[in-house]
């Protein structure tokens, strides 16, 4: 994921921790009946319909920007963070 992102080498561990999130959603073959890992936990299904590619090029709100500045800034997704997010959403 970092290579096709052509993202610099120093946030490999953005790609581990996004490439572990994706692995609890996706089914496994070792749990019975091929459910994920989050559905065992959780026992609702993830919805995977909103899942950005890493590295995709997203904006960004700038929270104090003023009237007259620039409102978002471009830059890359480096995932989903775990606290500020709703499972049921994405």
């Amino acid at each position: 994921m970092l290579f096709a992102s052509n993202l610099p080498p120093f946030l490999w561990v953005e790609a581990i921790h996004h490439a572990a999130w994706l692995h609890a959603r996706i089914s496994s073959r070792a749990l019975p009946g091929c459910i994920t890992q989050i559905e065992r936990t959780t026992g609702h299904k993830p919805n995977l319909k909103k899942v950005l590619v890493f590295g995709a090029i997203v904006w960004v709100k700038v929270k104090d920007a003023r009237k007259l500045d620039s409102q978002a800034v471009e830059g890359h997704f480096m995932g989903y963070d775990e606290e500020s997010i709703n499972q049921n959403e994405i």
